[in-house]
């Protein structure tokens, strides 16, 4: 039997040539598939930026009142001492649902829940001071925030980049693990 590919989720090679296609493995348990966050980051910034773009050029009243909502439950969670993982799980879901795509809700509430419920998130947060980066992660849902209000959708795609980019460096920061200079510089 020949395969081809090998690697990869293509089976035996077919009698003529082609190729049957095997079918992948999808994780439905997502705490126990090994998804780390930076995997869910990565996703995230192809998604959520696009999804904020589309937000911004569909912007309605109800949108700000819910995404002021969202901050201010936010800010009230901090003001308390405590993490505000709802607050920012419901901004997010909240821009998804203004795209009035149901795949991209569901998307980008599973991403999130997959970024909770990660073994490896849980690991670097227990290690980290999460409150050194409140204020940064507020102001990033405030500046997303105005560019939706604008209806900029540009202006909402640079702002998304710019929070995940941040959260992708506190991570990092906090995951024991090397930065891309450091690499950079242990194999030159």
């Amino acid at each position: 039997m020949r395969y081809r590919f090998a690697g990869s989720s293509l089976g035996p090679a077919a009698p003529k040539g082609g190729v049957y296609v095997a079918q992948p493995h999808v994780a439905t348990d997502l705490k126990s598939a090994g998804i780390g966050p930076f995997e869910t980051i990565d996703a995230r910034l192809l998604i959520e930026p696009e999804v904020a773009a589309i937000a911004a050029s569909k912007v309605t009243d109800g949108l700000l009142a819910e995404l002021a909502a969202c901050i201010a439950q936010m800010r009230q969670a901090h003001a308390q001492g405590h993490e505000a993982d709802a607050g920012d799980h419901r901004f997010h879901v909240a821009i998804a649902s203004a795209t009035g795509n149901g795949m991209l809700v569901a998307v980008c509430d599973q991403l999130w829940r997959a970024q909770l419920n990660s073994p490896i998130w849980d690991d670097i947060h227990r290690r980290m001071r999460m409150n050194r980066y409140w204020k940064v992660w507020l102001n990033d849902h405030e500046q997303i925030f105005a560019a939706i209000k604008l209806g900029s959708s540009i202006q909402a795609r640079i702002e998304m980049i710019r929070h995940l980019d941040n959260v992708r460096q506190a991570l990092l920061a906090n995951s024991g693990s090397p930065s891309p200079q450091e690499r950079r510089r242990m194999t030159s």
